[in-house]
């Protein structure tokens, strides 16, 4: 079980989309006290399925051990586990189909109930762009999990994945952090990163890690070919830059990855980053660069921030598009339809799995 806490427009979409019985504590002299708008006594005079336990004083201690602490204002709501489904690796995708697939690791009769079993996920292309996945390594801090899952949410996002040993748990503190979002949004768990990562490349997926964008060539921290791209009306974000692994070499502005294949974002750990075998996964580097000199010793953005400002740059649909655009679409729906031979799949992954 999970607990859920405090925020009403939480505690409301928990209980529609929870399909399990949920049951809700409330103590009504600090909700009272606390001018909490909207009790869960009002939730419960909408939602019939609800069960509210009135509490004294006493049970404080375990609303607080419920809430991990965190301020719950007298109201904490009990509800399954949140689903997020085991995946695999990604299917073969494309964007003349307004869903893709993927395939399952095996799950216990208790998870399918709360997860599932559906392995196809609808998305909405827009009418230009491939499915969009977020992937998540290392980020230990449940507030950060929680405000990168909202803004891919707010942002358009397809799903978003997560390691299962090196990522914080989707835990109240998370969900509240992504202010009911993580209700909402498609969640996937991932057991085994590098397969992971390795079967959806050969599926025609590419991989982008957010990292540190190469030095500049000059003494700022934005070189002379950023200025030049500044100033040009068609570039809308000049310090979001697009490298290959081992290149510094930044890719033209033009470059737009969701126009060009199914795409998988990757976040590091807050101080750590990747670790190098799931760096060495990917097919390019996705960084931001500052505006101003490392004076004083801020070389970098908090991994929400910088996650949110990325996928607003990958999400956005380019303003002038490239006169090949079409090659390179069809080149991309022929690779992710051809058939991989399943003897270098299995050697690829056996592989990852002796370094994972």
């Amino acid at each position: 079980m999970r607990s859920v806490y405090d925020r009403e427009a939480d505690l409301e979409e928990t209980i529609k989309l929870d399909e399990q019985q949920t049951r809700g504590y409330s103590d009504a002299r600090i909700s009272k006290k606390e001018a909490v708008p909207e009790t869960l006594d009002d939730l419960a005079a909408k939602i019939p399925k609800l069960e509210v336990k009135m509490v004294e004083d006493g049970f404080l201690p375990v609303m607080d051990k419920m809430s991990d602490g965190r301020p719950h204002n007298g109201v904490v709501l009990e509800a399954s586990p949140l689903p997020a489904l085991p995946v695999k690796n990604l299917r073969p995708s494309n964007r003349t189909r307004p869903w893709f697939d993927f395939d399952l690791e095996p799950q216990r009769r208790e998870e399918a109930r709360i997860n599932g079993t559906k392995n196809r996920l609808p998305y909405n292309s827009h009418g230009w762009r491939y499915p969009f996945v977020l992937f998540l390594d290392g980020i230990v801090d449940q507030g950060n999990l929680g405000a990168i899952i909202r803004s891919a949410y707010y942002l358009g996002v397809d799903a978003v994945a997560v390691t299962k040993r090196a990522t914080a748990p989707l835990d109240a503190v998370a969900i509240k952090a992504s202010s009911g979002a993580a209700e909402a949004m498609p969640l996937f768990t991932v057991s085994n990163p590098l397969a992971f990562l390795t079967r959806s490349t050969i599926n025609g997926w590419r991989v982008y890690a957010a990292d540190a964008p190469p030095p500049p060539t000059d003494n700022f921290n934005v070189t002379s070919d950023h200025y030049r791209r500044a100033l040009d009306p068609d570039n809308t974000s000049p310090l979001v830059t697009y490298t290959r692994p081992n290149n510094v070499h930044v890719l033209p502005h033009s470059h737009a990855p969701l126009i060009s294949h199914p795409t998988i974002l990757m976040l590091g750990g807050e101080s750590a980053g990747f670790r190098q075998s799931i760096r060495a996964k990917a097919n390019y580097l996705v960084g931001i660069r500052g505006t101003r000199g490392l004076e004083v010793g801020v070389d970098s953005l908090n991994v929400s921030v910088a996650a949110a400002l990325i996928m607003l740059e990958m999400v956005r649909k380019p303003t002038k598009l490239a006169t090949d655009v079409q090659d390179i679409l069809k080149k991309e729906f022929l690779v992710a339809q051809r058939l991989q031979k399943p003897e270098d799949l299995d050697d690829q992954v056996k592989n990852d799995e002796l370094l994972f």
